[in-house]
């Protein structure tokens, strides 16, 4: 759980935030705040230019220009960046700045009995000092080590260049959140070729065996959590065909035999790899980034063709996800196609189908049929913008991450994507600057990063509260999933809750774009939806 605290002054120094442990009365029982509760310190960005497209250009629901908190940061960090600071703050530079607000993240172990957890949050300053209580009820319930919902984090290679330690991290905040990372490109090296490639193992293992066996989210790397000792839920394996990214060959041998044999080979011996090392608890997903939103015929018969390989490969955890932008629409750029053709097309390869969220483009109900038998497919979104979807960019509502795994479970969905968490577009600094399009035509505030890079003292990855509010939705469908697995009855009053906050969305949506999404725009909507879903939970 967690709570914010707004602290205004005109001119206040030395300040300091604290929060103590948390104690249940009855039982004794202590939430340690050393090692359970965070305190980071809002990091405000100004918005001079309200967030557009080319489809939403006139939304008018942005929340207008300003200062807006985004960036989360530690109170440990150095540099000024933490505690002690001061109001108005030296670094952040905000004009005439008279507050100051804090997100305090509180982790309720597994060990916690229900009850009433009482404390103080502490503020103190020169010749300044006060005590504010602290009440949290714990409920006689608990979310699950494992993730039900695929979501996802996308990832293109970046990750690995900030060197192993900040890699960690990221996979760390990721599990922290409910969320996965995925990332592109991260691979081994391999010898030999054709149907005789194999890889060479030792290095890859050295980086990612912790992730695979789940020992990356254990006290042993300093993981406290949800999922602890879990293995990662899924990850994209390095197959590629695009410039630069290539693999297992260079992709100027695409589709000759000697290069199908050796992409065939690669597969069977992932599949053997991992199996070997006991690996088998997280789904290993290719996916070619370099066939992305098709358009062309060419690019159909591409997806189909690698598919085609994967099958040929007789591998059984290896799953193909293909990424669609136009399921609804290819008409409109190759003639006499429509979604009964994509269909045919690839029904027979791709196993995850990942379409965007816009509801023009993606009519989900042709893919759910595919998400039970025969075929158990899986269909997953990825993110679009109001009214599909909530919208996500800092001067828009807080709450769009939140709608996401919502608009997932009320669809019958496995899983939904953001194309990006750490791109900042070309030589911006997102501390100061949060556009990071280059494109005249757009202003795109806070789009592909929901992480900011390091700062002296401040070792990246530093959460967003977007992130945060895609970690609380995540946290929502572990409770839907909960009731409606709950007795005969769950699955509808899940239903029935779900349905005063969220009316209609992805494809059912009645809106337009630059309207405002079918739900409830009220964040205490939403709290109160989840406190329904929490009592029905704990009743007998």
């Amino acid at each position: 759980m967690a709570f914010q605290l707004i602290l205004g002054s005109e001119d206040l120094r030395q300040i300091k935030v604290s929060v103590s442990d948390l104690r249940e009365s009855k039982t004794k029982t202590v939430i340690p705040s050393k090692s359970h509760i965070e305190i980071f310190r809002e990091w405000y960005v100004q918005i001079t230019r309200k967030t557009t497209d080319e489809t939403t250009a006139s939304a008018g629901h942005t929340l207008g220009l300003g200062w807006y908190p985004d960036a989360l940061v530690p109170i440990n960090s150095g540099a000024g960046y933490g505690q002690p600071f001061q109001i108005p703050d030296r670094l952040n530079e905000v004009p005439g700045q008279k507050n100051q607000t804090f997100w305090i993240d509180v982790y309720i172990p597994k060990f916690a009995k229900p009850g009433i957890y009482r404390g103080k949050l502490t503020v103190q300053a020169q010749r300044f000092k006060k005590d504010l209580s602290i009440q949290l009820l714990v409920k006689n319930f608990e979310l699950s080590d494992k993730f039900h919902l695929a979501a996802d984090l996308n990832n293109y290679g970046g990750i690995s260049l900030r060197g192993p330690e900040a890699k960690l991290r990221y996979y760390q905040m990721a599990q922290r959140h409910r969320l996965t990372v995925s990332e592109l490109y991260f691979a081994p090296k391999v010898k030999g070729e054709g149907s005789q490639m194999r890889g060479l193992w030792d290095e890859y293992d050295r980086d990612m065996a912790k992730y695979l066996t789940g020992e990356a989210f254990t006290s042993k790397y300093g993981y406290i959590g949800p999922g602890e000792g879990m293995p990662l839920v899924h990850m994209v394996l390095p197959f590629e065909v695009l410039d630069g990214h290539a693999w297992p060959m260079d992709g100027k041998y695409a589709e000759t035999e000697r290069y199908n044999q050796s992409v065939i080979a690669m597969f069977a011996d992932f599949e053997k790899h991992f199996n070997g090392k006991g690996w088998s608890k997280t789904q290993l997903i290719v996916f070619y980034q370099g066939m992305d939103e098709p358009k062309t015929e060419r690019a159909f018969d591409q997806i189909q063709y690698y598919g085609e390989l994967l099958k040929r490969s007789k591998t059984r955890q290896l799953r193909y996800r293909t990424d669609l932008n136009q399921l609804n629409t290819i008409g409109q750029f190759i003639r006499g196609w429509d979604t009964s053709k994509i269909i045919r097309l690839l029904g027979d390869v791709v196993d995850i189908w990942c379409c965007t969220g816009d509801f023009r483009r993606t009519n989900f109900d042709v893919l759910l049929p595919r998400c039970g038998p025969p075929h158990y497919e899986e269909a997953w979104f990825y993110q679009n913008r109001e009214p599909s979807v909530g919208a996500v960019h800092i001067d828009e509502e807080g709450i769009g991450f939140r709608t996401w795994p919502w608009i997932a479970w009320k669809y019958g969905l496995q899983g939904c994507v953001y194309w990006e968490i750490m791109y900042y577009g070309q030589s911006k600094d997102p501390w100061v600057d949060p556009d990071s399009t280059t494109d005249p035509g757009k202003t795109l505030n806070g789009t592909g990063y929901l992480c900011y890079p390091a700062k002296p003292g401040v070792p990246e990855p530093i959460t967003s509260i977007r992130l945060k509010s895609f970690r609380r939705g995540s946290q929502d469908y572990e409770y839907l999933r909960l009731l409606s697995e709950k007795n005969r009855d769950g699955r509808h009053q899940a239903e029935q809750i779900v349905q005063t906050v969220l009316f209609s969305a992805l494809h059912k949506t009645k809106k337009n774009y630059g309207e405002k999404g079918d739900w409830s725009h009220n964040p205490e909507d939403w709290e109160r939806a989840r406190l329904a879903l929490a009592e029905e939970l704990e009743r007998k």
